[in-house]
């Protein structure tokens, strides 16, 4: 209910993702949650605001989709849910990180909305956790509420974009029209001094 109406509330995405990921943090009793954005352009993954973490690591996360667990989970648009971290390949995209933050379960979340993939919701544990069906209905829900808010910011934004340039072209049109009404004025005022001869 409160994700709800800081969606329907607020028209800053930042805003709305900080109260979805205390909502994670407070309903699911969860250590650390981020939200990494998808760039389309460059189909990547970018942090965009995080919760619980103990560094800033995590802050510098660029992913490509299908790399890491985020990455993988945005490209197979499934949730991908590790129970030991520590049993991940060192070599592993944040690996480090993890190993620093002390965490030991994980998921990654698609937030997708209209088909389309706007992100993953990632969610982590300082101990080892196993969820029941009531958990992972309510991580769904939240990775559908997260989906949801970053469409409808993508909207706004494209809105008040094309917004801009309606305005822009009503001034490049209304200044033409006044080029043309001082030509035509300036060509009858010579017409007029021609015939006056």
């Amino acid at each position: 209910q409160q994700i709800n109406s800081a969606i329907s509330a607020s028209t800053d995405l930042r805003v709305t993702l900080n109260v979805l990921l205390e909502q994670a943090i407070e309903e699911l009793h969860v250590d650390a949650a981020s939200v990494l954005l998808l760039q389309p352009d460059a189909q990547t993954l970018e942090y965009a605001e995080g919760r619980g973490f103990r560094s800033n690591a995590i802050r510098r996360l660029h992913l490509r989709i299908g790399e890491g667990h985020a990455g993988r989970a945005a490209f197979e648009r499934r949730i991908i849910h590790v129970v030991d971290l520590n049993s991940i390949d060192p070599s592993f995209i944040r690996a480090e990180a993890i190993k620093e933050e002390g965490f030991q379960s994980y998921y990654a979340v698609p937030l997708i909305c209209r088909g389309q993939v706007k992100g993953v919701l990632d969610i982590f544990y300082r101990s080892r956790h196993v969820p029941d069906d009531e958990w992972l209905n309510f991580l769904e829900a939240l990775g559908t509420q997260a989906a949801i808010a970053i469409d409808n910011s993508s909207l706004l934004d494209r809105l008040q974009q094309l917004n801009v340039e309606l305005m822009l072209a009503f001034i490049v049109v209304r200044d033409f029209r006044e080029c043309i009404h001082r030509l035509d004025r300036a060509r009858a005022g010579d017409h007029d001094q021609g015939e006056g001869r």
